[in-house]
């Protein structure tokens, strides 16, 4: 299941649960104020004095009014607490929700970065070894001269700078001459559609290099 799907679901449940807790909250306190109001008007039909003497006579009236209120105050409370209860679990739902939004990248984000990766190293530049150079896998095969003194690349005769050849080549791949053979680099980029044999000219002018040749 896609990782957005299931945050989404996560959310709306959470968001559900909070708005079940105000719905309960408010219909415990409407139903629990009619109860007390009830149980007032019952209570004193049902011990509504007879007489002015009874009543004189009668001192626990007050005191059986008030015990039996505070006993229906507390389960009250208790119904209300039971609600609280239910809000601060959602509530710590929520914060772990939220923390592993924040947490987890995106995931549609992490697949696009990992096949653009795939792709760039499958299609190069990236060194190979002097035998995968020689195999005839449809790639052009050409020699370049890289000047590090210059900074740049060169044709095989070293007449014509190769414009670009630093990006073709890799300027992550220069640190890995002599990796197969001394002084030389062997590079596929099937992007370009050419396979390089790269040979070094260290601490070389342009100049210094053409004496060479």
């Amino acid at each position: 299941m896609n990782g957005k799907v299931v945050l989404s679901f996560v959310l709306g449940a959470i968001g559900g649960a909070v708005g079940t807790y105000f719905g309960m909250k408010k219909a415990c306190e409407v139903y629990i104020t009619n109860e007390i109001e009830q149980f007032k008007a019952d209570y004193e039909e049902n011990h509504q004095c007879k007489c002015s003497e009874n009543c004189q006579n009668d001192t626990n009236l007050d005191e059986k009014a008030e015990k039996a209120l505070k006993t229906y105050s507390s389960a009250t409370e208790k119904s209300i607490s039971s609600v609280d209860e239910g809000k601060n679990e959602a509530d710590e739902r929520f914060e772990k929700v939220n923390y592993a939004k924040i947490s987890t990248p995106d995931i549609d984000k992490i697949d696009e970065i990992d096949v653009d990766q795939r792709v760039e190293s499958a299609i190069g530049p990236v060194t190979i070894t002097p035998s995968d150079f020689m195999d005839d896998d449809g790639l052009k095969r050409v020699v370049w001269n890289y000047l590090p003194e210059e900074h740049k690349v060169y044709s095989e005769n070293g007449e014509e700078e190769i414009l670009g050849g630093i990006e073709m080549i890799g300027e992550e791949n220069l640190d890995s001459f002599g990796e197969f053979e001394v002084d030389t680099l062997y590079v596929k980029n099937a992007r370009e559609g050419i396979k390089i044999d790269c040979i070094l000219y260290e601490d070389m002018t342009y100049e210094e290099f053409l004496e060479e040749l």
